[in-house]
């Protein structure tokens, strides 16, 4: 089969839907069937048309890329105009005028690629997949099968609940969420109660597993510390890395200056923020910052292992694929901030802390004082019993393609 993935972003982009797009192309390519990525260029005009802070421009990606001998990579540009248009918005919560232009390019790479299944990853994927039926020419995709796929923390208030979203969820063969919100899945089952269905984000657990701590340690240069810290997320105010940065500061100060570290990976707009305030308070020979590993680098599953305790404290709800990552390589001890979305499965093998700087440093010593390399095993387990890629992949395949 010919098969379309829709998704404003690919690598070397490091978010959740990224990953999960480049080994459902990696599946589907083993399987003998031709994946066909549709994504943009990475410059400033689409990054400001979908207002998305968090991504850097990378320039001179090429428009056509075949990442293997079935697997083909077609970037488009955006029109400049479409950038003004971004105050929209503010209005439908959703980048409609990315939606209208996009549409227009997804019928054309239909037609020259003669694609039979779309995936289409968030609303302005699948808006703009919705969206081909009303162009010219467009009777040929009538028959094809349309699959969306939707995260929890995407827009449950206000746009889910207009007729124009429960009209495009109708439309498609079935609705994919891939994170856990109860709310979320009882909303959706109301719009279309026939083609709604949970696959949640799957790990490769093949990859991501416990490697010899100490020799990991040395490969990242950061092997003589009593415990080391590891907190992998873009540097954004939703993914909540000053509060670690600050919480971490206050727990080392707790410990009286204990031999600890705190590893930092991550790109984006509060970096130059976050390497002041190290500077400003004295941080460097405690925290050390690293940029995001490529997802197929052999050495960012390694990254985890390296580490003693894993933190993450974001504002949206919803589980992070980092956390369950790091679950998977066996990290036993795991700090989290409390929103809603985690499943309770998770949550009981996480040390969940409120926003309060004061109760996460608390937490840190905690959890240093009181580390158990036993837990290691169990967390592991979890993951490979509920969100293993070798056992949720070949079920989303078999929704993907109709089986």
């Amino acid at each position: 089969m010919n098969v379309g993935l829709i998704y404003p972003y690919y690598l070397p982009v490091l978010g959740g839907v990224e990953k999960n797009l480049y080994e459902i192309a990696s599946f589907l390519s083993t399987m003998g069937h031709n994946v066909t990525i549709i994504t943009n260029q990475l410059t400033e005009i689409i990054i400001n048309t979908l207002g998305s802070e968090d991504v850097r421009p990378v320039p001179n990606l090429p428009l056509v890329e075949k990442e293997t001998n079935n697997i083909t990579i077609i970037r488009y540009n955006l029109p400049f105009i479409l950038s003004y248009l971004s105050f929209m918005r503010k209005f439908f919560r959703q980048p409609l005028h990315f939606s209208f232009y996009a549409s227009r390019i997804l019928l054309k790479i239909a037609r020259l690629r003669n694609i039979e299944v779309f995936y289409a990853a968030e609303p302005a994927s699948y808006i703009a997949l919705y969206l081909t039926r009303y162009l010219p020419n467009s009777r040929f995709l009538i028959n094809s099968r349309k699959i969306a796929g939707i995260r929890s923390n995407t827009y449950i208030n206000g746009y889910l609940r207009k007729k124009f979203a429960q009209e495009i969820f109708k439309s498609f063969d079935a609705v994919v969420i891939s994170n856990v919100n109860t709310i979320l899945y009882e909303h959706l089952k109301t719009i279309s109660p026939r083609n709604t269905l949970f696959i949640p984000n799957w790990v490769d657990t093949e990859r991501f597993k416990p490697y010899n701590k100490y020799e990991a340690q040395h490969i990242f240069g950061i092997d003589g510390y009593d415990k080391i810290l590891l907190s992998i997320g873009r540097f954004v105010p939703e993914k909540g890395t000053m509060r670690v940065v600050k919480a971490f500061e206050k727990g080392l100060k707790l410990s009286g200056n204990k031999k600890i570290l705190l590893v930092l990976v991550g790109k984006g707009p509060l970096e130059s923020q976050i390497k002041a305030y190290i500077n400003k308070k004295g941080l460097n020979t405690h925290i050390k910052l690293m940029s995001p590993f490529l997802y197929s680098d052999p050495l960012y599953p390694m990254l985890y292992s390296a580490s003693d305790i894993f933190i993450h404290l974001p504002n949206h709800h919803g589980l992070s694929n980092v956390v369950t990552e790091a679950m998977a390589a066996g990290v036993p001890e795991i700090i989290h901030s409390d929103v809603p979305g985690i499943p309770n499965v998770i949550a009981r093998h996480l040390n969940i802390v409120n926003f309060s700087i004061n109760e996460i440093a608390e937490a840190i010593l905690e959890t240093i004082e009181g580390y158990d390399t036993k837990k290691s095993v169990e967390v592991r387990g979890i993951v490979e019993k509920y969100f293993a890629k070798k056992k949720l992949l070949p079920l989303f395949t078999k929704v993907l393609l109709g089986y």
